[in-house]
């Protein structure tokens, strides 16, 4: 499959939660990435908890997944760039900020994204593209195509 959904949960900087999975246009899923990040791992590597988002969590907790069975961040990293070298040309859709917390702890581990930075700028270029295309369509009174 030639598609990557990347999602983390975070506390700041601090990652709790890296969740992927393979994907095409016609709506099939593929391999699924889903691990559980030890906190203490990130803040030993000087990753950092912001208030406001571990406000949200105290306040949700029956929402939180990503409290059992972690393992400690450089696990999670070797893990995820071998998930993401399942496809080394697969496109990598993510929201911008993930992409910023996510190299952020690459960086502090010496470490590079776990996959080639021009994977996900050529998607974000696309996606604005794509997004360009949609309300073009759709002012026109046209239906928008999917993408390919």
């Amino acid at each position: 499959m030639d598609n990557i959904m990347l999602d983390l949960e975070t506390l700041g900087t601090v990652i709790t939660q890296i969740g992927a999975v393979y994907f095409d246009w016609t709506g099939k899923t593929g391999e699924t990435f889903l691990v559980n990040v030890n906190i203490k791992s990130c803040l030993d590597r000087g990753l950092e908890i912001k208030y406001k988002e571990l406000k949200f969590w105290l306040e949700n907790r029956s929402r939180i997944t990503w409290d059992k069975n972690t393992i400690p961040l450089t696990k999670t990293l070797e893990e995820l760039t071998t998930f993401c070298k399942i496809n080394k040309k697969a496109h990598v859709w993510s929201h911008y900020y993930d992409i910023e917390i996510l190299e952020n702890a690459c960086q502090k581990l010496g470490q590079k994204l776990p996959f080639h930075y021009r994977r996900w700028l050529a998607v974000f270029i696309i996606t604005s593209l794509f997004f360009y295309h949609i309300t073009t369509k759709f002012s026109s009174g046209k239906h928008a195509e999917q993408p390919t």
